[in-house]
């Protein structure tokens, strides 16, 4: 576990926790943020206390080396623990590494590379070395999404009246692949009266952001749709428990002969974000309600292979050496 270290400081804005900060100073500088965001910071706090013993900023004050370098050994360690004690995966983390870095910057030095910061703090520590970034984004091919449509006839779950469940997990696929809502937006969520079939749109208060949103629904998200429309209150209505979601889910890309590790519900999203990314980024950015198209580059879109394409399609306009070209005229002799 991490070692709380000595608080040398005498300036009384040092003497802040982590805590301290969060209360005093994070509103004052994004006081739009979603009540899911803060949720996070608030996790992300309880586990600072958790592993670090709760260390004030005060040494971050310091001009002392043995001081600065004690605080990013914290900072290693809180990351370590979070998945040695806690059990997380290194991208969870990552996730609240992240968080924690975004408290000290905002307490840190105004500047062209910080803008929000309030010189509460002389310096901020760099990222800890030895964290890696999170995976690039899974996106799930047009062949794949095919046989996992038609794998769908497998299904036996969820198991409710008026509703075959092969009907309500194509609709599923195809509304998050056209759609792409986060799970907290469709699963015994996402109401009937949120949708208007007739007039092929949907329009709701997104959980994770606070605000309401209006996407189309494309013709073939309609008839999916209107397949197993009933009197019930939820569109993807199912018995709240992931105990039979995610093995249903796992079981049909088996039958479609996925191979491991298996697709995740956020991978139909990040395959909605990346297709329309590919057209425009703007679209995509617009598809998954990101405040910011880099939001949706760096974990949604997979920009490569934008640029791979592009790559591959310069190959005639190029100036090669007509030696380079040798394969073809034996290729050519040889036919």
């Amino acid at each position: 576990m991490s070692e709380q270290p000595q608080d040398e400081s005498k300036d009384p804005a040092a003497a802040f926790t982590l805590k301290d900060l969060y209360d005093h100073h994070y509103h004052e500088v994004r006081p739009h943020a979603s009540p899911h965001t803060h949720s996070d910071y608030e996790t992300t706090l309880r586990h600072w206390k958790k592993y670090t013993a709760n260390p004030k900023m005060g040494v971050l004050a310091s001009q002392e080396k043995k001081d600065r370098r004690r605080f990013r050994i914290i900072l290693q360690r809180f990351h370590g623990d979070l998945q040695t004690f806690g059990g997380m995966r290194e991208t969870t983390a990552n996730k609240y590494l992240r968080c924690v870095m975004a408290l000290l910057n905002i307490a840190g030095p105004n500047g062209k590379g910080n803008p929000n910061g309030l010189d509460i703090l002389p310096w901020v520590p760099a990222l800890p070395r030895g964290t890696t970034p999170d995976p690039a984004p899974r996106q799930i091919e047009g062949v794949s999404l095919e046989a996992i449509y038609h794998a769908c006839v497998m299904a036996d779950w969820p198991t409710l009246r008026g509703v075959e469940p092969v009907d309500w997990w194509r609709a599923l696929l195809v509304f998050l692949t056209l759609v792409g809502y986060r799970r907290s937006d469709w699963w015994n969520s996402l109401c009937w009266s949120d949708l208007s079939l007739d007039e092929g749109w949907v329009e709701k208060v997104e959980r994770k952001t606070g605000k309401r949103e209006r996407k189309p629904l494309f013709d073939c998200v309609v008839w999916h749709l209107r397949q197993f429309q009933t009197h019930r209150k939820y569109v993807f209505q199912s018995p709240k428990s992931k105990k039979r979601l995610y093995p249903q889910w796992n079981a049909i890309q088996r039958e479609a002969g996925i191979p491991e590790p298996l697709y995740l519900f956020k991978d139909l999203r990040s395959t909605c974000g990346d297709n329309f990314y590919q057209i425009e980024p703007s679209l995509g950015q617009a598809a998954l309600s990101h405040s910011s198209v880099a939001v949706t580059m760096r974990h949604y879109a997979n920009p490569k292979r934008q640029r791979y394409e592009a790559l591959k399609a310069a190959e005639d306009k190029l100036e090669i050496p007509p030696a380079f070209l040798k394969f073809a005229v034996v290729s050519d002799d040889a036919g």
